[in-house]
């Protein structure tokens, strides 16, 4: 993909059963790499993160959180540290489960990035969602899950 390089950076605690369709969106989107910064998993996520950096998908960062701190601010310091944060072109603040949605004539977030012209920051809206009638955490993809949410415009 040409064009702008995007950098994802998110702080991760288990989130292994949606990780991977979070980060083929996002890469089905344009954005080139991600930096993940994960604390105390219990479910295998960062085990998960591990193997994907292994592959070359994902940088993956362990968090020890200094006493007095909060994980969210202990990964940003991290991150800010990181060659990719300063090689970047533009970096996006994510978690796991917000997903940047892209409407038409949009196909990327570099396209994004174009027709944003010379912006030096771009803001997404937040659109909530809610729990879709589901007591529990369904056995499907997020995005496939969780479609009732408030009206878009």
């Amino acid at each position: 993909m040409s064009g702008p390089r995007v950098l994802v950076i998110t702080a991760m605690r288990d989130e292994g059963p949606h990780l991977l369709e979070w980060l083929a969106h996002h890469r089905a989107a344009g954005v080139q790499d991600f930096l993940v910064v994960s604390n105390e998993c219990t479910d295998g996520t960062d085990t998960l993160l591990d193997l994907l950096e292994a592959a070359g998908i994902v940088t993956h960062l362990r968090n020890e959180i200094p006493e007095g701190r909060t994980p969210q601010w202990a990964a940003l310091r991290l991150a800010a540290a990181h060659p990719l944060t300063r090689a970047a072109d533009w970096i996006a603040m994510l978690d796991c489960d917000e997903f940047i949605n892209l409407r038409a004539p949009l196909r990327s977030v570099q396209d994004l990035i174009a027709a944003a012209g010379d912006a030096d920051a771009i803001a997404l809206s937040w659109r909530l969602f809610g729990h879709s009638g589901h007591v529990r955490r369904p056995d499907a993809p997020t995005t496939e899950a969780y479609h009732r949410a408030i009206p878009p415009d």
